[in-house]
């Protein structure tokens, strides 16, 4: 795996969070009517599940009443019976020929659960960043970091450090040291690169861990380690 394959493989992976999460939030029912609030209701339609948008159409007479209208009148009863089955929590009305949700205001009640639920779902699409050690003695911040991220099934460890990457000496004190693209574990143990403690690059190597080293000091390099733009060194199983 190319550092440029890591990168792209990450960024599309943090890309796809954030989509998931702006449709999840969309989901979340205030006072407000809004189509997107069907998007994650499916239909029981001749013995296959289908998403409600794709059966009816959606509109907005007004602010708080969202009308479906299905294609196909046959599926006014399974459609009635997805959305009551839902977790939306309104009672649909059916005349005939469209499908009626009125959507009353919020209570206090109801706004307090509303924090709770976007504060749960934002949880589910974060990225985490952890920047201390446990203050155990024996073990140091970057083996603590590296457990952590083992435990939470991280997909990189991202080191910021106060220089731009791996190099073949103290860039600080030796101006002829060249930086690496990228490096496997291997070498930097060999080598006794200063990358992190011996115990934290073994943990990756052996747990398959990439590691990304990087100067956190230079203004938005925190963005783009995490948005996966390539910078600094790639510490990983493959060639150095």
């Amino acid at each position: 795996m190319t550092v440029e394959t890591s990168l792209a493989d990450a960024t599309d992976k943090m890309q796809k969070a954030v989509g998931h999460l702006k449709e999840d939030l969309a989901s979340i029912r205030t006072g407000r009517a809004a189509p997107a609030l069907l998007n994650r209701i499916t239909v029981e339609y001749y013995g296959a599940p289908v998403p409600l948008n794709q059966l009816a159409s959606i509109n907005v007479p007004e602010p708080r009443l969202l009308q479906v209208a299905p294609f196909d009148k046959n599926a006014m009863a399974a459609i009635e019976k997805a959305i009551q089955s839902s977790d939306l929590g309104i009672t649909p009305s059916n005349d005939g020929n469209v499908i009626r949700l009125a959507f009353p205001p919020l209570t206090e009640e109801r706004r307090k659960e509303l924090v709770r639920s976007v504060h749960h779902r934002a949880e589910e699409g974060r990225v985490v960043i952890f920047a201390a050690g446990l203050g155990v003695p024996f073990f140091s911040t970057d083996t603590c970091a590296a457990q952590r991220a083992l435990e939470i099934h991280a997909e990189a460890l991202l080191k910021g450090t106060m220089v731009d990457g791996v190099y073949t000496a103290d860039p600080h004190v030796d101006p002829s040291a060249s930086r690496f693209d990228q490096i496997a574990y291997v070498d930097v143990l060999r080598e006794g690169y200063q990358v992190m403690d011996a115990t934290a690059i073994s943990l990756c190597m052996e747990n398959k861990l990439p590691i990304v080293v990087f100067d956190y000091r230079e203004e938005g390099n925190i963005r783009r380690v995490v948005m996966g733009e390539p910078i600094g060194t790639l510490v990983h199983g493959g060639v150095g």
